[in-house]
C-alpha cells in the first residue's frame, strides 16, 4: 500500500491531500485483496459540492490479469519487464465518472489514454490510425503497456503469437515489391488499416494469394478473428499494427 501513502501539500495557505489517480487506487486494491473476485464500493466525491456515484462493482480478478499477462508475455525479458509501479501509473482514456457509468470497473474502464491514436481509422470512436514510433524509453514502456492491456482484454496468449506471425508476413510481403512499385506495400497497409472484420478478411484473402506459403497462418488468423467478440476485433488488429511497427523498428 506504499503507493497510496497520504501526502499533504500546502497551496495558498491551505493544506490539502494530494489526489491520487483513480486507476492507481484500483490497481493497488486488486493486489491488496487478490482473493476477492469482486468488491462493491460506495463511491462519492467530497468537494465544494458533494457528489454520490452510488454502489459500483470493481472486478478485481479481471484487473489483476494485467499483472499476470505481464509475467506471461515478458517472461523472457526480465531486464526490460514493466515494473508494478509503471503499470499502476497508467493514464486512462476514461475519467473516473465515465468508468463508474459503465456499471462495473474492470479492464475495459482501464483502457490506456492514447491507445486509440493507433487504432485503424473508423474501427472505433476517436481512432487516429497512427503508426507507433519507437523513439525513447517512454515509447517502449507505452508499447508494453498497450500490449499487456490488449492481451488481458483478449484473454488469449495465442493471439499475440498469431499477431506477430501476421506482422512478419506483412514485412515479408513488402520485400517482394518490384523496384519502383509499391503494390504489395499497399496491400500490407490495407490489411493493417482494416476498419472492420469484413474488410480484414477481404484483405487477407488477397494476401493469401501473394503469400501462399503463409496460408496456414492466414487461415488461422481468419478463424480466430471470426470467433472473437466483435468489439475485440479493433484490439486484435491494433496488436498486429504494434507487432508490425516493432518488427520494422528491429529490422532497420
Amino acid at each position: 500500500m506504499d503507493s497510496l501513502k497520504i501526502e499533504m501539500e500546502t497551496s495558498m495557505g491551505q493544506t490539502r491531500i494530494r489526489k491520487k489517480r483513480w486507476s492507481e487506487v484500483i490497481f493497488v486494491l486488486c493486489k491488496f485483496i487478490p482473493q476477492k473476485r469482486y468488491i462493491t464500493a460506495n463511491i462519492y466525491q467530497l468537494d465544494k459540492t458533494n457528489t454520490t456515484f452510488g454502489f459500483i462493482n470493481i472486478s478485481l480478478h479481471e484487473i489483476h490479469e494485467i499483472f499476470e499477462f505481464r509475467d506471461k508475455v515478458f517472461i523472457d525479458e526480465s531486464t526490460t519487464i514493466l515494473e508494478d509501479r509503471q503499470i499502476e501509473q497508467l493514464e486512462t482514456f476514461y475519467n473516473f465518472r465515465s468508468a463508474c457509468q459503465m456499471g462495473t470497473i474492470g479492464l475495459k474502464s482501464l483502457e490506456p489514454a492514447k491507445l486509440r491514436d493507433y487504432m485503424p481509422k473508423g474501427s472505433v470512436l476517436f481512432a487516429g490510425g497512427k503508426d507507433f514510433k519507437f523513439k525513447d524509453e517512454e515509447s517502449f514502456i507505452n508499447y508494453q503497456l498497450y500490449k499487456i492491456w490488449i492481451m488481458a482484454v483478449l484473454n488469449k496468449t495465442e493471439l499475440l503469437n498469431l499477431a506477430s506471425e501476421i506482422a512478419s508476413a506483412l514485412v515479408k510481403l513488402e520485400t517482394k515489391d518490384e523496384r519502383g512499385k509499391k503494390v504489395l506495400a499497399t496491400l500490407s497497409k490495407d490489411v493493417r488499416e482494416s476498419k472492420s472484420l469484413r474488410f480484414f478478411i477481404e484483405n487477407l484473402s488477397v494476401l493469401i494469394m501473394e503469400l501462399p506459403e503463409e496460408s496456414e497462418t492466414i487461415k488461422s488468423c481468419v478463424e480466430n478473428s471470426l470467433k472473437m467478440p466483435t468489439d475485440n476485433f479493433p484490439l486484435f488488429i491494433t496488436l498486429i499494427r504494434f507487432e508490425y511497427n516493432y518488427q520494422k523498428y528491429k529490422n532497420k
